[in-house]
C-alpha cells in the first residue's frame, strides 16, 4: 500500500505505507525497492526545470513512524483508572468525629 503526492507536473513523491513497494521504470528497465515507512521522489528526466542528475527514483527520506496501538491502549487504561479513583474519592462517605472515635477505640465516648 502506498501514497502518492503530486509535487509538480513533472515530479511525484511515493511513500510505502504498508509493505514493500517495487518501482520499475520502462525506459531503462531499472527497479527500486521502497521499504515500508520510506519514500522516493520520481521526476521526469526530460523536464525543462528538473535537474539532470535526477530521473527515475531517488530516496526522499523516511516517513514518521505511526503511534503504536499499544501506547494508545495504555493511555486509555490509565485514564480509566484515574477516572475510577477520582469518582471513588469524590463519593466516599463522610464520617463524624464520633464515628471515627468509635472505630479507633472499643470504648464509646460520651
Amino acid at each position: 500500500m502506498g501514497l502518492i503526492h503530486l509535487e509538480s507536473s513533472d515530479a511525484i513523491t511515493l511513500a510505502a505505507i504498508k509493505g514493500k513497494l517495487t518501482i520499475s521504470t520502462a525506459h531503462d528497465a531499472k527497479s527500486v525497492d521502497v521499504p515500508e515507512g520510506s519514500a522516493v521522489r520520481i521526476a521526469l528526466a526530460d523536464a525543462p526545470n528538473a535537474p539532470q542528475d535526477q530521473g527515475g527514483a531517488a530516496p526522499a527520506g523516511r516517513a514518521a513512524p505511526p503511534i503504536p496501538k499499544i501506547a494508545i491502549i495504555a493511555f486509555l487504561i490509565g485514564a480509566a483508572f484515574l477516572a475510577a479513583f477520582l469518582w471513588i474519592a469524590a463519593h466516599e462517605p463522610t464520617e463524624t468525629t464520633q464515628q471515627l472515635a468509635s472505630e479507633i477505640s472499643p470504648f464509646t465516648l460520651q
